[in-house]
């Protein structure tokens, strides 16, 4: 019965060990390899020059906007190359997207919902401050 004791008690203090040696790595790589701390900040001037050049974003899907807008923060110069075309004209540039003649066909989850939706909004509000407005205008409707 002691040993039987022991070995839990050894067991329980290697696991507690090896559980907080993973919570101190996770937070280190999250620190180190994502931008998941640095939402607070988005969106707020960081006082450093930009970078000399220019920043090219492929594709201007949700992914390439927000990559850009981000890019915006760091590089002179963005450009996005978009090979729809039609997104330049009037059908792009309508203010209720569902109205437009053309959809994406470059992109799978044009009209999908995403698991992701929360974080991405808190993320979208630091980017863009007016967002709220702006989806009132379009006649989008947030949930909060």
């Amino acid at each position: 019965m002691h040993v039987i004791a022991v070995v839990f008690l050894l067991f329980s203090v290697l696991s507690g060990f090896l559980q907080l040696a993973w919570s101190i790595m996770r937070w280190y790589l999250l620190k180190r390899n994502s931008g998941i701390n640095e939402i607070k900040e988005t969106g707020e001037p960081s006082g450093r020059k930009l970078l000399n050049g220019i920043a090219v974003i492929c594709g201007g899907s949700i992914a390439g906007l927000l990559a850009a807008r981000v890019c915006h923060e760091f590089f002179e110069r963005v450009v996005i190359i978009e090979p729809e075309g039609w997104l330049n004209g009037e059908d792009g540039m309508r203010r209720f997207s569902w109205e437009q003649e053309h959809k994406r066909t470059r992109v799978m989850q044009y009209q999908s919902l995403h698991g992701y939706q929360a974080f991405f909004y808190h993320g979208l509000e630091k980017l863009f401050p007016d967002l709220e407005e702006q989806c009132r205008y379009s006649g989008i409707r947030l949930a909060t």
